[in-house]
């Protein structure tokens, strides 16, 4: 995690206020050489959009969560059952933040909002800590993670003014 290009994103949020947005460890997003694990990409690395374009990662930080936060609604793994959103989708079960959107029929729902208590689910029995990752690029975009289209939001820092 010490890699120049990974930036642990807890500078720029506050886990006692902010919710992240943001795709858990383990999680595979497509790139042009194939799936590849969230935690392993780097910024300059390329992602596949939904819309098939391969596009650079201009960066990607990490939080660590912590079940112990009072809120656990808040920071508590959405877990996407594969198959749950249509054929293949997810490919294979999709963790994520319950904040976090996929594109759903040409609209953005957030995770937290599909919990049905059977193909969705929040993961109560998550581990104590646990890794969320954020990976951002030029643009507001779609990515495929999971063989399902998530919502890239960029974050607003200092190298933005």
């Amino acid at each position: 995690m010490n890699d120049p290009q990974t930036v642990n994103a807890t500078e720029d949020w506050n886990l006692t206020t902010d919710t992240p947005v943001c795709l858990l460890e383990g999680t595979r997003v497509l790139t042009p050489d194939g799936e590849r694990l969230v935690e392993d990409l780097r910024a300059g690395d390329r992602v596949i959009t939904a819309d098939g374009t391969a596009a650079p990662i201009r960066w990607i930080g990490y939080t660590r969560a912590s079940r112990a936060r009072p809120d656990q609604l808040a920071i508590l793994p959405i877990r996407i059952r594969a198959g749950a959103l249509g054929e293949n989708m997810p490919a294979r079960d999709l963790l994520l933040s319950s904040d976090h959107a996929v594109f759903i029929d040409g609209t953005l729902v957030q995770a937290g909002a599909l919990v049905n208590g059977c193909s969705v689910v929040r993961e109560w029995t998550a581990p104590t800590t646990f890794t969320y990752y954020h990976v951002e690029l030029e643009a507001h975009a779609l990515i495929v993670a999971e063989g399902t289209p998530v919502e890239l939001r960029r974050q607003r820092r200092a190298d933005d003014l």
